[in-house]
């Protein structure tokens, strides 16, 4: 017997409808309880679906946050970075931008002392570069912008990315520039006034002229994480879980280092290996941090060290300490779950972990001096003693920090606001670095 059968018995509507008068008064009553009958019966069934369906949901969405292992399958890998979904739908912004003496309140003992503030972008910074007082700016507003540090004049606006320009990288000694967009790079030439593409480079190793059609939907090409220039000047470029290597004098893909890691590449570092050869460390989504030596002739390259044990989630960032060569370089990497991890690289062993270094992602570590400095997504920048860890100082910055770099005796940062930061170490900072070393 069905739930509305139970509650409303048949025998109970017919002898409702009873009447001695005539055959038809029972018809015309019988004729509307029927119909409320199936209704009653269909709003109780979509009552039933629903709260089935709800439950199947919340199951389903139980998923842990950080799964010991990487399990392939559909990943935001296939379907598209990070950047591309943060900049979806906007436009090229017009081409202006200043720089501006910072003039805000400047805090006591801060380690870091704001001198200058980039404006020009219209959405998040995700990556910078500086090389010969030049900056070089990419946004998630699809452009790249290239700023004169000694003048401050009006910068150059570099157009024509698909979408999101998710990393820069500068060769000085060929004067070049490559931004990474989608699962394209454009290369552009720095040596006239008038910075012009020069010829564009794919995630699958393909090479396209600099004026070619491009479309995020070309079969075998993925998004591009990590641009880095080797000490022997080669370029090395991630995208998913490869990484691919770069003659920069005839633009042609020499070869990739093989048998590294189980998820995408998300950030790379390189300097100068044993007999003219880049040493170069990846840092994947799989937790993992592999070293590799390449030499001149490229080909398939497999990992010279295999670090562990890993971090407990993603690498996103990675810095060698300066003017170091071969096993004898420092190397630290940063991860999502928030720590920091310094390697032995002759034995392949971790010398140190910090953990809990920031209290969320390490979005970005970088060198000065001895000094090795830390950002995380939540504004905060650590400053650190390369040789033995220890901790120097903090501050909080307004922004939350995409990026972080040190040159010319300066520090600059990149932030979801479409603004950098230029940063002037303070004196009591470099004192402590100098009775450290």
């Amino acid at each position: 017997m069905s739930v509305c059968s139970r509650v409303f018995p048949h025998n109970a509507f017919t002898n409702t409808c009873r009447n001695p008068q005539s055959q038809k008064n029972r018809v015309t009553c019988q004729k509307p309880l029927r119909l409320l009958i199936i209704a009653i019966k269909r709003r109780f069934s979509t009552r039933c679906h629903t709260y089935t369906h709800a439950h199947t949901i919340s199951e389903d969405n139980d998923i842990p946050t950080s799964p010991p292992v990487y399990r392939r399958g559909t990943s935001r890998e296939d379907t598209g970075d990070v950047f591309s979904r943060l900049g979806a739908g906007t436009q090229d912004p017009s081409p202006g931008g200043n720089i501006k003496e910072y003039i805000g309140k400047l805090k006591a003992g801060s380690p870091l002392i704001c001198t200058h503030v980039v404006e020009g972008h219209s959405n998040s910074v995700l990556s910078i570069k500086v090389s010969n007082q030049t900056l070089f700016t990419a946004a998630a507003d699809r452009t790249v912008k290239v700023w004169d540090l000694r003048s401050g004049s009006t910068p150059h606006c570099l157009t024509g990315h698909l979408g999101p320009v998710a990393a820069v990288e500068c060769d000085p000694t060929n004067n070049l520039l490559f931004s990474a967009s989608g699962a394209f790079i454009k290369v552009w030439d720095l040596r006239e006034s008038n910075i012009r593409p020069m010829v564009t480079l794919c995630s699958s190793g393909a090479i396209l002229p600099a004026n070619a059609s491009l479309s995020d939907l070309i079969p075998g090409e993925c998004s591009i994480t990590a641009l880095k220039l080797g000490a022997s000047g080669k370029l090395y470029t991630a995208a998913s879980d490869k990484v691919r290597i770069w003659d920069l004098r005839t633009f042609s893909c020499l070869g990739r280092l093989s048998g590294g890691h189980q998820a995408a590449v998300m950030c790379l570092t390189a300097w100068e290996g044993p007999n003219n050869t880049d040493l170069v460390a990846t840092g994947s989504k799989d937790h993992y941090v592999k070293v590799f030596e390449v030499n001149s002739s490229g080909g398939t390259v497999p990992p010279l060290l295999n670090l562990e044990p890993p971090h407990y989630d993603g690498v996103q960032a990675l810095a060698v300490a300066k003017d170091a060569t071969g096993v004898d370089a420092e190397l630290f990497s940063g991860s999502r779950d928030s720590g920091i991890k310094r390697w032995d690289l002759r034995t392949g062993e971790l010398k140190q972990s910090l953990n809990n270094a920031h209290k969320g992602w390490v979005s970005g570590m970088a060198i000065y001096g001895d000094t090795l400095l830390s950002s995380c997504r939540g504004g905060v920048i650590r400053l650190w003693n390369v040789k033995n860890c220890d901790s120097l100082a903090e501050m909080k910055t307004d922004q939350s920090i995409n990026d972080i770099v040190t040159a010319d005796n300066r520090v600059f940062t990149a932030s979801n606001d479409g603004k950098v930061r230029l940063w002037r170490v303070s004196s009591a900072i470099r004192r402590l670095s100098a009775e450290n070393r």
